[in-house]
């Protein structure tokens, strides 16, 4: 992990953003601490934050914790090339959470959808801002957790909802049948599914879609 000094101005900012006193206790009794002698908990609560400075979200996207870095990944505020230096992170759970965010560049999106593990991928299924190119591909996966969150995706293509509707697996299709985007000519065809739950979706379909 980088060193980066906790100055008096970061210290400022914690207080300004309501840090727990605990935390602004501990900065009290080490003056001069670096970044990365903070108790983990109170790291988290740092890359976590939409106030902390980008330069500080860089070093902490190096931290020794698995926790940390996720907590990096899922923030708001963390810019495209700091997701894009966590995309190749060794834990899968931070390559997750940077699968989910939406200003995750899609050349990260495209790698990420080829990740060997499910969450990952599903992670880059669930991504609002995935495009469809990268859609149709996860509609083919292994994973029936990925195909199904494909199937409920608002952008999936009307053509990859029909080759859904007719997957193997009824959490799939009770999903197409979920999705607001489904056209209502495959409606029609899993209104006579033979999975309870597909029917039940079509049947709860507002009038107005």
């Amino acid at each position: 992990m980088k060193t980066m000094k906790i100055t008096k101005t970061l210290i400022k900012l914690a207080r300004t953003h309501d840090a727990c006193p605990e935390a602004l206790e501990w900065l009290a009794a080490h003056p001069g601490s670096n970044l990365s002698d903070l108790p983990e908990v109170y790291r988290v609560w740092v890359a976590r934050h939409t106030a902390t400075p980008t330069r500080v979200l860089e070093v902490l996207s190096g931290d020794t914790s698995g926790c940390v870095r996720a907590a990096v990944a899922s923030n708001p505020a963390t810019p495209a090339h700091v997701l894009e230096a966590l995309s190749g992170d060794t834990s899968e759970y931070v390559r997750t959470d940077v699968a989910n965010r939406p200003a995750t560049p899609t050349h990260i999106l495209e790698a990420l959808s080829g990740d060997v593990f499910e969450c990952v991928r599903r992670g880059v299924a669930y991504n609002p801002a995935t495009p469809t190119h990268i859609l149709e591909v996860l509609s083919g996966d292994t994973s029936e957790d990925v195909r199904a969150y494909v199937a409920r995706h608002p952008a999936t293509p009307t053509h990859i909802l029909e080759a859904l509707s007719g997957d193997t697996s009824g959490c799939v299709r009770a999903y197409v049948a979920y999705n607001p985007a489904t056209p209502a000519h495959i409606f029609e065809v899993l209104s006579r599914d033979a999975f309870e739950d597909v029917r039940a979706y079509v049947a709860n379909r507002p009038a107005s879609i």
